[in-house]
């Protein structure tokens, strides 16, 4: 075998976890066969001392076995087949610890968790998936309405809107004037869709929505894309920003 094959499958073995030392002497009791820590050494071309070192490290990760054979304490390396076998314990633990490693993910309160969806269909995905998680809760949002007719459709769009209304998700809804479409969007204020306009120097360069601990922001011109941002400091961040644009001078009743 070739030192370039033998580089390779140290690369290999330190992949799987082990160190390049560590690596060196398992291929060289392999090759070995039944060995002397002296042999292994001069084989793997390391010091003898960590040698040692490397060969205990293999023992406890069952890679190396101890044998005697009269006075003498030698060395065998195990099949490589049991790479594969310590591989799939270690999946195994993992697959039983995945369920607390996710309790501990979720369980962070600052770590903000963020999805992003691209195109127009990705839009709609967040708008559908939004349509499921806000049943029965409040939505506020800021919304350009002639970019999201022109980008998802003005069939889908008042159907969304319609949809949100049937759930009985409370909309409160500030539009910027962009007049064309505001006619193919809800025409008033319901019981549980409160509609104003913004003033008229105000746009939105991108739609918001905010429920929950969720802001969604859809880009609907240019690049476009739906981005949805699980964050508490976001989220308190955009509310405040929409209570006072909804309760400001100049904004008005749709």
């Amino acid at each position: 075998m070739t030192q370039f094959h033998i580089q390779a499958l140290e690369s290999a073995l330190i992949g799987f976890g082990l160190t390049p030392k560590q690596a060196k002497v398992y291929l060289a009791a392999l090759q070995l066969g039944t060995s002397s820590v002296q042999q292994i050494a001069e084989k793997a071309r390391i010091e003898r001392t960590n040698a040692y070192d490397a060969i205990q490290a293999l023992i406890d990760r069952r890679l190396l076995s101890i044998t005697t054979i009269g006075k003498k304490r030698l060395f065998v390396a195990e099949a490589p087949e049991m790479l594969a076998s310590v591989l799939e314990e270690k999946a195994a633990q993992l697959e039983a610890a995945l369920p607390e490693l996710r309790a501990l993910y979720n369980a962070s309160p600052t770590k903000p968790k963020v999805q992003f969806y691209p195109g127009a269909e990705g839009c709609k995905a967040v708008i559908e998936t939004m349509l499921v998680e806000s049943k029965g809760s409040e939505i506020m949002a800021m919304v350009p309405p002639d970019d999201l007719v022109k980008t998802l459709g003005g069939d889908y769009a008042a159907q969304a809107f319609e949809r949100f209304v049937k759930m009985e998700t409370n909309l409160k809804i500030i539009f910027c004037q962009q007049l064309p479409a505001l006619n193919i969007l809800p025409a008033s204020s319901s019981a549980n869709c409160k509609i104003k306009l913004a003033p008229q120097e105000i746009e939105f360069p991108v739609a918001t929505f905010i429920y929950g601990h969720r802001t969604i922001f859809l880009s609907l011109t240019g690049e476009l894309f739906g981005l949805t941002i699980e964050s508490v400091g976001i989220t308190e961040a955009e509310t405040a920003r929409f209570a006072n644009l909804w309760e400001g001078e100049g904004t008005q009743h749709f």
